[in-house]
């Protein structure tokens, strides 16, 4: 599997792709609680998806990036109860 990474990350790095990933991130439960054994095996999947693009990786971990990605997004205005 030679250059695997820019073969994952050509294949993501486009308006589908993201869309496509996001849907991905949703059915593997990216977003939700891990309750269950298959929620776990579904996240571990997805996260090894995200290792092979090269963005979940232990250097953007120590090195505090995603959350600083994280935090560029815009704030979502809380919901008036």
């Amino acid at each position: 599997m030679s250059r695997i990474r820019d073969k994952y990350r050509a294949l993501f790095n486009t308006a589908m792709g993201i869309e496509v990933l996001n849907d991905m991130a949703q059915e593997c439960g990216l977003y939700d609680n891990i309750d269950t054994d298959e929620d776990r095996v579904l996240f571990n999947y997805f996260r090894s998806v995200l290792q092979k693009i090269g963005v979940f990786d232990k250097k953007h971990i120590r090195d505090n990036a995603i959350i600083r990605k994280l935090m560029e997004l815009p704030l979502i205005p809380e919901e008036k109860e």
